[in-house]
């Protein structure tokens, strides 16, 4: 439960908001060395989409090929649907949220490790 509330704890409302924060994390992402996926990205993929008070904030798993070349949130195949769903709800991508657990693509399509789930915790919460 700590957990939960420590995103809303005051140090969070000290820090930017909005496409500030979005690019603030970005920039520490693209630095970071926190994990081994680091080694073998060729982009971080950081969030999309509305960054202030959108209706839905959509975490996907880790990002895919397609994704660590882009650097854009559930592209492809996924992408489309992804686009369809909210489409089918009334809703416009751009206007949600889209962000991805990991910032980094791991090897061989295998989901993310929990040291690597934990290295991206901070930039994750910070998105959100």
């Amino acid at each position: 439960m700590a957990e939960q509330l420590s995103l809303f704890s005051p140090q969070h409302y000290k820090q930017p908001i909005g496409a500030a924060r979005v690019a603030e994390i970005q920039a520490r992402m693209k630095d970071c060395q926190g994990c081994t996926l680091c080694g073998a990205r060729r982009t971080v993929v950081v969030g999309a989409g509305r960054t202030e008070k959108p209706l839905l904030a959509l975490v996907a798993g880790a990002p895919d090929q397609m994704e660590d070349w882009s650097g854009a949130p559930v592209g492809g195949a996924p992408g489309q649907l992804l686009d369809q769903i909210l489409n089918w709800m009334g809703l416009a991508r751009e206007d949600q949220f889209v962000c991805h657990v990991v910032g980094c693509k791991p090897a061989e399509f295998r989901e993310p490790s929990a040291t690597e789930l934990e290295a991206c915790r901070p930039y994750l919460q910070g998105q959100l």
